[in-house]
């Protein structure tokens, strides 16, 4: 629905910007007054900020809930051994070990 909003806000933008005949009119707009490459930047910025705005309510109306219900609801089962695990000793090793994790060299492609 987000999306649907986003795209006729869009819409309408580009129509005021540039007239309600087409992205060729030049004088039928409420801003004709400014330059079309201020036009043209306008619309970007709306263009733009369309997707950043899906992106935000994305991860507020998606994303975070979604954690916050895995978060309440994951149980671990037969969770009578967690005291038992502990980390190793450290490993000894005089070379850049973890230098290569640390920088993405395309290992994981």
């Amino acid at each position: 629905m987000v999306l649907v909003l986003g795209i006729s806000l869009l819409l309408v933008m580009s129509a005021v910007f540039f007239g309600f005949d087409g992205l060729n009119s030049t004088e039928a707009g409420a801003l004709s007054t400014l330059p079309d490459w201020l036009n043209y930047l306008l619309l970007g910025v709306v263009y733009l900020g369309v997707f950043l705005l899906w992106g935000v309510l994305h991860n507020t109306f998606v994303t975070y809930p979604l954690m916050r219900h895995m978060a309440v609801t994951t149980t671990l089962p037969n969770s009578l051994g967690l005291p038992d695990i502990s980390q190793r000793a450290r490993d000894e090793f005089a070379e850049a070990e973890g230098f290569a994790e640390a920088l993405d060299l395309g290992a994981a492609i």
